[in-house]
């Protein structure tokens, strides 16, 4: 009897091992986690995507293939009418033929048509624009930008460029002139009010 009653306790401590031994291997089982969805873009949405890198590329392709910058860009036009930065006073004759005009060192002609140009000596005998501004839409860069243009307007002849919401500055450094030229276009209500041209020191 007492044989009976052992053997029927190992087999009961057996059962129970067996089934803590199932359940601690349930436990450990790995549980995936849930999946994550991504939503499905409908072909409008990609076919937009598309569109926007295709109008990204190509205005970077246009920005590398602009002209860069020559001295003829700093100057403004109006007709037969061309006045460059560093060019000679001497040169223009709507200068001369204005006699109430007398050309003296560092002076500036005010209004002259809506376009206001400063000089000086380099040396004893002639006199160079160092400065040419207008606020006149009658006067166009050479890109033919103007007074009234937009601000996709110059971006568009002469590149993006930092801006700020008063002024748009374009650079050249000239070793010739040993300075640096600004191109300035003056900004209100995203148009240009004002374009001035000097060469900075």
């Amino acid at each position: 009897m007492k044989k009976l009653i052992f053997i029927a306790l190992i087999f009961l401590s057996i059962s129970c091992s067996n089934k803590n031994t199932k359940e601690k291997v349930k436990e450990q089982e790995y549980i995936p986690p849930e999946p994550i969805l991504t939503p499905i873009k409908k072909p409008s949405e990609i076919a937009a995507e598309r569109r926007r890198h295709l109008k990204e590329l190509k205005e970077q392709e246009e920005k590398e293939q602009r002209d860069p910058l020559t001295l003829e860009d700093f100057s403004l036009m109006k007709g037969e009418i061309f006045v460059q930065l560093y060019s000679a006073v001497e040169d223009y004759n709507f200068f001369s033929s204005n006699n109430a005009i007398t050309l003296y060192e560092n002076q500036k002609m005010k209004n002259f048509d809506g376009l206001e140009i400063g000089w000086t000596c380099f040396d004893n005998h002639n006199k160079y624009v160092y400065y040419i501004e207008t606020s006149s839409p009658k006067y166009s860069t050479k890109r033919n930008i103007q007074v009234g243009s937009t601000i996709e307007e110059v971006f568009d002849k002469y590149g993006k460029q930092d801006h700020n919401d008063e002024m748009i500055i374009f650079e050249m450094s000239s070793a010739q002139y040993e300075c640096q030229l600004d191109l300035i276009f003056y900004i209100e209500n995203n148009k240009v009010s004002k374009i001035h041209i000097e060469g900075a020191d």
